[in-house]
């Protein structure tokens, strides 16, 4: 092995773009990073740490747009088996390694990490205790993973979160609905709902005169989408109360 070519490997302080510093190792003098363990106590490597609509969703949590956060529901469904074709009996575990308790906790590593993830950035820790239940209902083809799971986290201040999923039914999809006092965001969708808001216009509130309503999505979520919605008037409060806000409308 040649002399003198490798990297000088040290001690160095890694800063994050939240203000906290640790001690780690590294070939460089000095290192800068986007997250930490200070100021998002748990994940494991989701990629909604970097989606535009949670770090909106976040930024409004944490200033306390929402109130104080007193609940949090998360579900996410699917309708398929997971299960992938096999070309010999002796590849099965090794290809559906899904669905077998010797490779996957099943959804609870699949698919409730990531809300889990997302409630401990929104509480800002995590969760003290767990309880929850599972069981095969649907796919009973010789797995030993659940086909659907529902649990409740509970934090050291007696908020609870709770996680439910099948795989058989995708009618809701995914959502997390993170509640506070004064309203109520849902990240994935890019949704935010109020508790308090004034009474719309009285002109909007006629019979069933239908309005043209021209909704623009915040710029800061990143959706610069225009979307015309034609509507009701009777349903216009309730649509008021969503994150999206009127910049226009015309009587159609």
């Amino acid at each position: 092995m040649k002399e003198k070519i490798h990297p000088n490997y040290g001690e160095v302080t890694a800063t994050c773009a939240c203000g906290a510093s640790f001690v780690t190792g590294s070939t460089k003098k000095e290192l800068r990073v986007d997250v930490c363990s200070k100021c998002h106590p748990f994940f494991t490597g989701q990629q909604r740490l970097f989606d535009p609509r949670y770090i909106k969703a976040m930024e409004m949590i944490h200033a306390g747009t929402f109130g104080e956060i007193n609940a949090i529901r998360t579900f996410w469904n699917r309708n398929g088996d997971w299960r992938r074709s096999v070309p010999s009996p002796n590849l099965e575990r090794l290809i559906n390694w899904r669905l077998y308790k010797e490779f996957s906790k099943g959804l609870m590593t699949e698919l409730a990490c990531h809300q889990l993830q997302i409630g401990s950035w929104a509480l800002r820790k995590i969760p003290e205790k767990v309880m929850g239940h599972g069981a095969i209902t649907y796919w009973k083809d010789g797995r030993d993973v659940y086909d659907n799971v529902s649990c409740v986290y509970v934090f050291d201040d007696g908020v609870k979160m709770t996680f439910d999923s099948v795989i058989s039914n995708k009618f809701y999809g995914l959502e997390e609905q993170i509640m506070g006092n004064l309203g109520t965001v849902e990240p994935e969708k890019g949704k935010y709902y109020f508790e308090n808001v004034a009474p719309a216009p009285a002109f909007l509130q006629m019979g069933k005169t239908k309005f043209s309503i021209l909704f623009l999505l915040p710029e800061r979520v990143g959706l610069r989408k225009l979307q015309m919605r034609t509507l009701e008037s009777s349903l216009l409060e309730n649509v008021l109360r969503v994150t999206v806000r009127p910049c226009c409308w015309k009587r159609s």
